[in-house]
């Protein structure tokens, strides 16, 4: 649920700031700008996980599928492709964070 949240959280809380001010006193709309700043961050690395675990396994899924129906051979950088597509990236997603 935390997950889906922060997934949301960018979208959630520009909405409100976008659609509210008009209802929203000085205080308020402090607060809010500095819960977007605080989530942005953890909301934009779940986002970039997500997006780079679904593509790199479409892209694999892709691959399989045409080396599959042509039958050549693969090269040793799909290779190497297919064998990082199941591993996770920690320190990478960490540093993303980080930066």
């Amino acid at each position: 649920m935390w997950a889906v949240f922060l997934l949301l959280s960018p979208f959630i809380l520009l909405g409100v700031l976008v659609f509210g001010i008009p209802f929203m006193s000085a205080d308020e709309i402090g607060l809010m700008k500095v819960l977007l700043v605080v989530l942005g961050p953890f909301a934009f690395d779940i986002w970039w996980i997500t997006i780079r675990l679904v593509s790199s396994r479409y892209r694999a899924k892709r691959l399989i599928a045409s080396r599959n129906e042509t039958g050549t051979d693969y090269s040793d950088a799909e290779l190497r492709f297919l064998e990082q597509v199941g591993k996770s990236h920690h320190f990478r997603n960490f540093v993303v964070l980080l930066v």
